[in-house]
């Protein structure tokens, strides 16, 4: 597989990792808001009562029927209150022996599972118009909370799974994401095979590895199709269930071609400026070179409008030309990333809103049904007076612990001061209170509630005492969070190998027009030099942030052979320019590894440079090697003025830099270098030290 494919590869499956993730996403929230629906019914006191009467060795038949027209107006008071697109269709409510003790609308009894295992499982059902239906069993407890006296079931068809599943945002034109149950069959439409719903066998890589190994997956093989392409896996075993999302690799491939006729065009554009460059008298040389100086400090501000105003027909103007083109698509390079940029905000602004909106929802029922999961009741001074067991669980406090405190004892430090005076200001007014709160448990992990406080009023309107709803939203907010950074980093990514992509070509052109003129035209002339040698800086400096760029977002497989350590790094010091008052020392004797000879001579020549630009014209950089048994230890130390303690953890992320003109990759780019390796990176001060550490053979190791 070539470097263009490993690329496409890699984009691929990471965008299938990405859909495979928020379809799984989807799916769960929407099946957490069921089971939290049923749990709510099978804590209502009126079905318990039923099914205690169905226990009893001679159940009063009078009063079964009498509770039984009671059930059913609780099952419609539910039915309206969460709406035909929340609730569900059917129930089933058994007595412990598992006899079915009430049913609605005259549903299949057999279609039913008796397991004494509470959750939900996807069945075969032909009467719905998804031909299957989610199922899902809650036991019901007693008073005394020890064993269940009883179960209720209930069913749902699959209406939202499948409008999930069948979005193709993100798959193409070949993509589509299913489901795949333990008996390896397909239990959701296929794109491209009717009636394969429980009847396709589907005996993939993703399959095996999810049912055999209990593992998730990504990469390429063969789909049911028996048709190669890429794919990627969430394997939820406990539920009974892989979920696959796949794209053809004829499709993903595609790009490559593009990408050749891209090359082939750019290399004869090479090859005719190259051989038209060169015949320029020195008379015509000076002005045109000034502007284009200024030209080039004005991109390197960031400036990407600039244009030459030089319309001469000969070498100089083709030039100036061909420098007006690269910054004309500099600027549209510049205009495509702030117009993807507010694309990638108003689809998270979208998702926001539906996310909020969902839990909203959630809450609207629990607020119609006077329940919750999470409770506590406090005093009108905060004191808590009685908290649920939920509350405990979360917390990890124990209810004797609680009570008597207040909720200091949960602060995370994450809310400021004015969030908290707020929300007892309209409590204490006797206003209901709705807000998401970042609490920390007594182990120190945090989590997220969404929470509601509602005022009780006594006889004269004063607050009596306050009670606090709370769902936990802890995974909801995780997801969210980590999709954000996900997305963020993979359209940086994209758009910055894209931007360094467009300058390297333009800028290897003037580099070496540039090298032609000064050779034939101004071999004596100093201040021409001069004026050369200021441009050849900026375009060094660009080319640098450029390859920063690259290192970092570009994945290629590592290709190892035994070198020397030594040797690489006199082979970094000798493409770097050290100022003359600037002392490298180095020491230790010389080690050999097996590595990637090019990745860690690239490591080596960001450290080395980030230690010149550190110690400034004057000062010492300091080379140390140790022999460590199976590992060499590499210090580079430098005697500049330190890095502040503040930023010292976050200098190997990705985008953080300091540097006016850096493009923060640099480091990034080093410790994936190593960590591909198998090795360490850290640093620490008084003085600067980088200390890497890499095994001899990281194939081995």
């Amino acid at each position: 597989m070539s470097i263009d494919q490993n690329i496409l590869h890699d984009q691929t499956t990471s965008e299938l990792q990405l859909v495979a993730k928020d379809r799984h996403g989807n799916l769960l929230q929407i099946w957490q808001l069921r089971t939290e629906q049923i749990t709510i019914l099978a804590n209502n006191q009126i079905i318990k009562d039923l099914v205690t009467e169905s226990n009893n060795k001679i159940p009063d038949s009078g009063r079964l029927v009498d509770l039984k027209h009671s059930v059913d107006s609780e099952l419609e008071l539910f039915q309206k209150a969460t709406g035909d697109s929340h609730g569900f269709s059917d129930f089933l409510i058994r007595d412990k022996k598992n006899f079915p003790v009430h049913t609605s609308n005259k549903i299949d009894i057999s279609a039913y599972p008796e397991s004494k295992k509470s959750g939900y499982i996807i069945t075969n059902d032909p009467s719905s118009l998804t031909k299957s239906s989610l199922i899902l069993k809650m036991p019901i407890y007693g008073e005394d909370m020890q064993e269940p006296i009883g179960s209720i079931f209930a069913k749902r068809d699959m209406t939202y799974a499948y409008s999930v599943l069948t979005d193709r945002t993100h798959l193409g034109q070949t993509g589509e994401a299913y489901l795949v149950n333990m008996d390896r069959k397909m239990i959701t439409e296929s794109r491209f095979i009717s009636d394969a719903q429980f009847n396709q066998i589907v005996d993939t890589v993703p399959v095996r590895a999810c049912f055999e190994k209990n593992q998730n997956t990504d990469g390429e093989w063969k789909d049911y199709r028996k048709i190669p392409v890429f794919g990627a896996s969430i394997c939820d075993k406990e539920n009974g269930f892989v979920l696959i999302a796949e794209r053809d690799v004829s499709e993903s491939l595609s790009p490559l071609i593009l990408t050749q006729i891209n090359s082939i065009l750019i290399t004869m554009s090479t090859i005719s400026i190259v051989t038209l460059a060169g015949i320029i008298l020195s008379n015509y040389v000076s002005s045109p070179i000034r502007k284009l100086i200024d030209a080039t400090d004005k991109m390197e501000r960031g400036e990407y409008d600039a244009q030459v105003d030089i319309t001469r027909k000969d070498e100089i103007g083709k030039l100036a030309r061909h420098f007006n083109e690269m910054s004309k698509k500099i600027l549209f390079t510049s205009d495509s990333i702030n117009q993807l940029v507010q694309e990638k905000v108003s689809e998270l602004e979208v998702t926001n809103f539906d996310l909020k909106k969902a839990l909203q929802d959630n809450t609207n029922i629990q607020n119609a049904l006077n329940e919750s999961s999470i409770v506590a009741i406090t005093d009108k001074n905060g004191i808590i007076t009685y908290v649920n067991k939920q509350f405990c669980e979360i917390s990890k406090y124990s209810e004797k612990e609680l009570i008597g405190n207040t909720h200091q004892i949960l602060k995370s430090g994450y809310h400021t001061p004015e969030f908290y005076q707020d929300m007892w200001r309209n409590i204490s007014n006797g206003k209901i209170w709705k807000g998401d709160i970042k609490n920390k448990a007594k182990d120190g992990t945090h989590y997220w509630v969404q929470t509601t406080i509602v005022p009780f009023l006594d006889d004269i309107g004063n607050p009596a005492q306050y009670v606090a709803i709370r769902t936990n939203i802890t995974q909801q907010k995780t997801i969210h969070e980590e999709r954000l950074r996900l997305e963020r980093l993979a359209a940086i990514g994209e758009l910055s190998s894209r931007l360094a992509h467009d300058l390297r070509n333009p800028l290897g052109v003037i580099k070496t027009t540039l090298e032609i003129l000064k050779v034939k035209h101004i071999p004596n002339d100093e201040k021409m030099k001069e004026l050369y040698d200021r441009v050849d800086s900026a375009i060094l400096r660009i080319t640098h942030q450029i390859n920063d760029v690259l290192l970092f977002v570009r994945k290629s497989p590592m290709e190892i052979e035994e070198v020397s350590i030594l040797e690489l790094i006199k082979s970094a010091l000798e493409r770097i320019t050290v100022p003359k008052s600037v002392n490298v020392k180095t020491s230790g004797n010389d080690i050999h590894i097996y590595c990637d000879a090019t990745k860690i001579d690239a490591m080596l020549t960001n450290l080395l440079l980030n230690a010149i630009q550190a110690v400034g014209e004057n000062g010492i950089i300091s080379i140390r090697l140790f022999d460590s048994g199976d590992t060499v230890i590499i210090e580079i130390e430098d005697s500049g003025h330190g890095i502040p303690d503040e930023i010292l953890p976050r200098i190997f992320e990705p985008l953080f830099t300091t540097k006016q003109k850096g493009t923060g990759l640099g480091l990034a780019s080093c410790k994936n270098i190593i960590t591909e390796h198998k090795g360490t990176i850290s640093v620490k001060n008084n003085p600067t030290t980088f200390i890497v550490t890499l095994p001899k053979n990281p194939i081995l190791n």
